[in-house]
């Protein structure tokens, strides 16, 4: 039993020494295999002359893997690129590091040939630097040369750190190497400082995206975004409506509000538009759409409308209402109130034009109640003396009796015929005098209208005692 014990136990420790050294061995192909990544990216970049990223990936390659030969390739890179300073420190470092390479004898003769052109070379070179815009601050090596453009500023050989600073713009940093020679061009782009653009869609809470290289979703608007200056693309979307792309243009430190319509797709609702009136013009959001009748309902998009109803010698009707997707509105228009055609004012009315028309109008009322008092006593008259009688003995003579009134109701209603007919006779002489007055006014009139022309006569009476004034006025 021990041994069989001991035996697992010597197992399970062989196993893991095994895994121990396993974990790290495979550690180390990764990192040679992203270390050969790194160096063959870096060889192409050299070939293209893109100096400054094939240093970047033979460093980030020499870190995974210190091989000599990646210190040779990165001393070539500063050769090419004119950085003799930096050429000389990593060729002296490669023959540090491997003194017996098959081209360590090469490596010498190299390293010599650049010592004694840097002993042979000018001690400043000059560079011109620009900036879009201009107008920045520039400083080299942390110290301020002045305002962009510059032209011909003196450095010494080798490196140098360039900053630009522009208000209202993101600060820009170059590192340069100068060499000997023509002048170098340094040119920057500022980026102006990203500022608010607020969009907005209608209906709310659709969806924008920020198209690009990269597109960038911004999420459910209303929604605001930060950007620099440039030309912009956003895409907006929503379900059940048409997408739409918005392409504008921002300028620096400015702030937008853009705004986005969307049109629903396939998703329409119906007008129904009833009034008694035909033929009346119907406008909606003052588009004309037909006459009524309509013949169909309209198919309008949802959302608010206005409805404008106009027909001749009618007030316009005007009301709103709100087309809901996939459902039916009625509206109900009355057009009434006859608009009536404006009259000619002529001259203006004078104060004795006005009183003469009072007077007219006043003797016009009497004589009219005068004829009906006429009337009515020429009835009450009338039946007082179509009395019913009959016979009956009084003592030895015979006397007439009325059947139909008492005699006290008889001699009443002569009574009172007689006070109506006194009655009509001074309604009569007052209108004649109020429209005799009248006239006279209105003719001799200068200030009212154009011209009046009137007329009075008396008619004979159609009833006992009675007469009949006729007047006529015409206003021209």
């Amino acid at each position: 039993m021990p041994t069989l014990l001991a035996r697992c136990l010597s197992c399970v420790i062989a196993l893991s020494a095994a895994m121990s050294l396993a974990i790290p061995e495979a550690h180390a192909q990764d990192k040679l295999v992203l270390a050969r990544e790194h160096f063959e990216r870096g060889t192409a970049y050299f070939k293209e002359r893109k100096y400054d990223l094939a240093l970047k990936e033979l460093m980030q390659a020499y870190v995974l893997d210190p091989n000599p030969s990646l210190v040779y390739n990165i001393a070539r890179v500063h050769e090419d690129m004119g950085d003799l300073d930096n050429a000389v420190k990593f060729f002296a470092n490669f023959l540090t590091i491997a003194p017996k390479a098959k081209n360590a004898p090469a490596v010498k003769k190299k390293l010599a040939e650049l010592r004694l052109k840097i002993e042979r070379r000018p001690k400043s070179g000059t560079i011109n630097v620009e900036t879009e815009p201009s107008g920045a601050t520039v400083r080299v090596d942390g110290r301020e040369i002045g305002k962009s453009p510059i032209q011909g500023l003196a450095l010494s050989l080798g490196a140098h750190g360039i900053d630009v600073v522009l208000e209202k713009y993101e600060a820009q940093h170059s590192d340069i190497i100068v060499a000997p020679g023509a002048p170098q061009q340094v040119r920057l782009v500022l980026r102006d400082s990203p500022t608010p653009v607020l969009l907005t869609t209608e209906p709310d809470d659709a969806t924008a995206l920020l198209l690009g290289s990269t597109p960038r979703p911004l999420g459910r608007c209303p929604c605001v975004i930060e950007l620099s200056s440039g030309r912009y693309k956003v895409e907006v979307s929503k379900p059940g409506f048409a997408s739409r792309t918005l392409d504008f243009a921002k300028l620096p430190g400015e702030t937008l509000k853009l705004e986005a319509k969307l049109e629903a797709v396939g998703m329409m609702g119906e007008l129904v538009v009833a009034t008694a009136v035909s033929g009346a013009e119907v406008r909606v959001d003052g588009t004309a759409v037909g006459r009524t009748p309509l013949a169909a309902p309209l198919k309008l998009r949802p959302g608010p409308v206005t409805i404008e109803i106009v027909a001749p010698g009618k007030r316009p009707w005007r009301g709103t209402t709100t087309v809901i997707a996939n459902s039916v509105v009625t509206v109900d228009a009355v057009l009434d109130g006859v608009v009536q055609p404006p009259r000619p004012t002529g001259r203006a009315m004078t104060t004795q034009r006005a009183f003469g028309i009072t007077t007219l109008t006043l003797g016009s009322v009497a004589a009219a109640t005068g004829i009906a008092l006429t009337i009515v006593a020429a009835l009450d008259k009338r039946s007082f003396q179509n009395a019913r009688l009959f016979k009956a003995k009084s003592g030895d003579q015979e006397v007439l009796i009325r059947e139909d009134l008492h005699r006290t109701d008889a001699l009443a209603l002569e009574d009172k015929s007689k006070k109506l007919m006194y009655a009509s006779y001074g309604l009569y002489g007052a209108a004649g005098a109020l429209l005799i007055t009248g006239i006279v006014l209105m003719a001799t009139d200068g200030g009212g209208a154009p011209g009046v022309a009137s007329g009075v006569s008396i008619l004979p009476g159609v009833v006992p005692g009675g007469a009949l004034f006729e007047l006529s006025i015409d206003f021209r």
